[in-house]
Formats: C-alpha cells, structure tokens, sequence
C-alpha cells in the first residue's frame, strides 16, 4: 500500500484507521514546519513513536535529561561507552546502573505517548506510510491503532479547556493552600482527572514557583496532556495559582550529542559535565573573609548563563514548535530584551527537536 499526502486533505485519525483496517506494517512519517514524527506499525497495531532521530535514542536521551532520570555527567559518559562499545544507550544505561528497567520502560512509553499526542495536534504537513518490517524494540507498546486513536482523539477535544486555564507551561505555579486544606480538595482533583492520588500528589508538591509547570509535568512523568489536566483541575479548585514571573531557570533540560558526534566523541556534552562536576567539586567559602576562589566564581557564572539560555532556548520552542536555527537569530526574535546573548560564547547546534549547548573552550571565536 502506498500512502501519502497532506493533513489538510486526510487527517491523522483517517491515516490510523486506514492503517489498523488493512493491518498493515511499515513506519508513517508526518512533517511539519520542518519537524518529523514517526509511528511504528507492526500488523496494524502501534508499536511505538518517536521524533525522527539523526541519532539512535536521541529522543531518549532528552527524556532522561527532562524527567531527572539521569545527570548530564552521567548521561555524557553513558554516550562515550555507548560509542566505545556500538551498544545500544538503553543497554548502556542499564549495564552501567543508571537507570532501572522498569524507570527506562515507562520512558520509552512516555515518549511514545507524547509524539502521538503531538501528531494529533497538528492540522498541517505531509504525511508517507512507508511499508516495511518492524522489529520490537524493548519498551514498545503494541497497541491497537483504534484504541490509540480514541485516546489520541479524547485529548485533543479537552487540550482546548485545559488551556483555557493554564494558557502557558512556562509560568511557575505555586501553591494556594496547606496540606490539609489539599487533601479535602484533592477527591474533587482525582475525580475531573481520572488521576491517581499518588500522581496528583506529584504535581502537587512540585508547585514551589520556582520551577515552571512545563517541568514539573517533566518531573511528575505524566505526559503533556495528563500533567496539564491536572494541573488544570488544581487551578479550578484554587489548590495552586499561577505566578506572574518567569520561573526559575532549569538546569537540566535537552543536552543531546549531535548526529556527527556519534561513535568516539562527546565533545558538546563533555564540556558541560565538566562544568557541573567541577563547580559541585569547589568547597564554599567559609565566611566572608574566605572570598569565592576566581576560578569557582568564573564557572558558576559561565553556568548561571548555560541555564537562563536553556530557560530562552525552551520559551522559544514552546512558542515556535522547535528550536532556533542559531542563537544569532535567538536573539534577534527578543531584540533588546535578548541581547545580552553573545552567540559567540557558546557552541550551539539545533537538531530541530533538541540541541547541544555548551560554552565554547579556548579562545572565543565567531559563534552561530
């Protein structure tokens, strides 16, 4: 079978149950604005979905970075055996004690879950089902495409109430009342959401305005849709309100090694992680007659500006569906409010759906 065109004339919903209808197998690829989606069909049923990875278990790696499975240091090196040895990240990740199984499933389903809820989302770009065996992977799935599809169907139709009140995730949410107050309050929240108390409470606790919701979903684990509809219920039930500041730069977001540093080097991640393991490895000063050492001072400097860029590198995506192309055009989309970004400081790559980030070694030269 061969399919292809546009979402305009042929929407995923028809694609999907086309594709369960003739139990057909293959990789469907939809673009958009120069993003690539893929879903994995064995048989008509769903084995799994990613972003179109220059690098194996790309995606996977920003999960581990966004989610706080894994440290960038950690994750750096888990790259350079990976390369050393040509396994595969979730073996390494395994083998070397990082994440457990049952932590690397559920991201592989959540990744999964999101790249469908993203697709669903989109009302505009091409579409090619490309016939051909699938291998199961760990992680995968396997799930009807129809079911997939009412699920992928219900969001949508709630994602529009859901944004009605909480119109942005990169507002910081703080909490509106105590424990206990909560707690009477929290029935009402499992009941709107279909959550469990143990997820509410995840969303809950994390509500300290000075992370941004777009990470406490991270945190929690729960996926876009479902993070967002619960934190959507704890706002109608005034459990949690937003703040009207940015929140708190987030370290740890999508640190990922380009395609072309697949194998023997890591070198945009290395530089990170040596910055992070070198700041935690400097004593703090003693009293103030024990001044910061240059050296320490210099480094958390260098990294109070990685984590306010990973902070603006994120709004831009949430606003524009992808990162910039270069941080030159970054700052020129902020104009003054922006300018305080020197490209020339910092070794930046866009991968469309991620980025590496890191400042430059040695003599600063022209920056993209």
């Amino acid at each position: 079978m061969s399919l292809q065109g546009v979402l305009s004339d042929f929407g995923a919903a028809e694609i999907f149950q086309l594709i369960a209808q003739q139990r057909k197998t293959g990789i469907l690829e939809i673009d958009s604005d120069g993003r690539t989606l893929e879903v994995y069909f064995s048989d008509g049923h769903i084995l799994r979905a990613r972003p179109a990875e220059s690098q194996p278990d790309a995606a996977l790696a920003e999960f581990l970075i966004r989610t706080g499975a894994t440290s960038e240091p950690d994750l750096a090196e888990a790259w350079q055996v990976q390369g050393d040895t040509l396994s595969s990240l979730p073996q390494v990740l395994l083998e070397q004690q990082y994440v457990k199984k049952d932590e690397l499933d559920q991201l592989l389903r959540l990744i999964s879950d999101e790249t469908i809820f993203e697709l669903f989302l989109w009302d505009q770009g091409g579409f090619k089902f490309k016939p051909q065996n699938v291998s199961a992977q760990d992680g995968d799935m396997m799930v009807g495409a129809e079911m997939v599809l009412l699920d992928a169907l219900r969001m949508c139709d709630e994602w529009s109430p859901i944004r009605a009140l909480l119109p942005t995730l990169d507002c910081a949410l703080a909490q509106s009342v105590d424990v206990e107050v909560y707690r009477e309050r929290r029935t009402a929240i499992e009941s709107a959401t279909s959550m469990s108390g143990e997820e509410v409470d995840r969303l809950f606790t994390r509500c300290d305005s000075r992370q941004s919701a777009r990470r406490v979903i991270d945190l929690s684990r729960l996926g876009t849709f479902q993070g967002a509809r619960g934190l959507s219920a704890m706002l109608k039930e005034n459990v949690v309100h937003i703040e009207h500041k940015a929140a708190k730069p987030d370290p740890l977001r999508h640190t990922l090694p380009a395609g072309s540093l697949f194998g023997k080097s890591t070198l945009m991640l290395v530089p990170a992680a040596l910055l992070t393991a070198g700041l935690f490895a400097i004593p703090a000063p003693r009293s103030d007659s024990f001044p910061l050492p240059p050296a320490a001072r210099e480094l958390a400097v260098a990294q109070g500006e990685l984590q306010e860029l990973r902070a603006v590198l994120e709004s831009y995506r949430w606003a524009n569906g992808q990162y910039p192309d270069s941080l030159g055009s970054l700052r020129e989309s902020g104009g003054q409010r922006l300018a305080w970004i020197e490209p020339a400081r910092y070794r930046y790559t866009s991968l469309g759906g991620s980025y590496t980030l890191g400042l430059r070694v040695g003599p600063i030269g022209s920056g993209q």
